[in-house]
């Protein structure tokens, strides 16, 4: 213990205090059955786009002449009309034999009209071939439209699933990065008031050492005047604010800051953030009220 503010033997000790708490986080897992219906929908997609593909290179058949159906309906066409003329004119030749009507221009008449015939045949069977062609051409294009669009569909719906997962994700980085943001300023604006409570400790400590000391020099002055000029009322005066300055006292924190360690709390709700006020650095600074107004927890 100092007397009369010399010596600062009964300095009072910073206070230490643990801020930290566990701070919990939220994870986010999206349900199984979730994207079990995700990849069943993309795999669907997947399956029309290939029809799709099919029908679509159908349609492009139907529409190329030389492609490998219509040159095969061709040939078909041809084999068909060519032996029917064949066949008619071995017939022609033979009822003219047995008529006995040679080789001649009956013949070759007969020929060329039976060649006519097989031109006009293989006209008309090359249009009808064209037309059946053009219609399937529609048909396999609508089904190709069809399947494209069912596939856009269905990645549509598996989009707006992933969507609602993706903004779920951010939604629960969101809480989790302000719930970070706010136990690091609580932290940091914990730890400044500490220090500055800390501080006013250590300065009214010197300022009641000073004081203490100034009565003391004082009051010698008092009983040294008092002893020379004869006066023991000045003297007694002297001794009395020797004392009365707190010479012999010790050094009580309490009295001067309030700050003594158990104002501080043991454990801090902060799940709603309240009891939080601002200081004069614009920072949210907890209020430590003991009264238990604060929304601060008190053991």
């Amino acid at each position: 213990m100092s007397w009369f503010g010399f010596g600062d033997s009964d300095r009072p000790d910073d206070i230490q205090h643990n801020f930290r708490y566990n701070l919990g986080t939220v994870d986010y897992t999206p349900d199984e059955g979730l994207l079990g219906s995700i990849g069943n929908l993309q795999g669907i997609s997947e399956k029309q786009v290939g029809m799709g593909d099919k029908f679509s290179q159908s349609y492009k058949n139907m529409m190329d002449p030389s492609s490998p159906w219509y040159q095969r309906m061709f040939g078909n066409l041809r084999k068909d009309v060519g032996g029917a003329y064949a066949r008619a004119n071995v017939n022609t030749q033979q009822a003219m034999a047995q008529r006995g009507m040679g080789k001649g221009g009956m013949t070759s008449l007969l020929s060329a009209i039976g060649g006519n015939r097989m031109g006009e045949q293989l006209r008309k069977g090359y249009s009808g071939i064209t037309d059946v062609g053009l219609q399937r051409a529609g048909q396999f294009g609508q089904l190709a439209t069809g399947a494209y669009g069912s596939a856009g569909d269905m990645t549509t719906k598996a989009g707006g699933l992933q969507s609602g997962i993706d903004a779920r994700r951010l939604q629960t980085d969101t809480t989790n990065v302000s719930a970070q943001n706010a136990y690091q300023q609580y932290l940091n604006t914990s730890r400044y008031n500490l220090k500055m409570g800390n501080q006013q400790r250590q300065d009214a400590y010197d300022n009641q050492r000073a004081n203490q000391r100034g009565a003391f020099w004082r009051g010698v002055g008092g009983i040294g005047m008092g002893l020379l000029t004869g006066n023991p009322m000045m003297a007694v005066g002297g001794l009395t604010g020797m004392m009365g300055g707190g010479g012999g006292g010790a050094y009580n924190p309490s009295q001067s800051t309030g700050l003594a360690m158990s104002n501080f709390p043991g454990q801090y709700d902060l799940s709603n953030m309240g009891g939080y006020g601002q200081n004069n650095f614009g920072l949210n600074t907890p209020i430590f009220d003991p009264s238990g107004n604060s929304g601060v927890t008190y053991p």
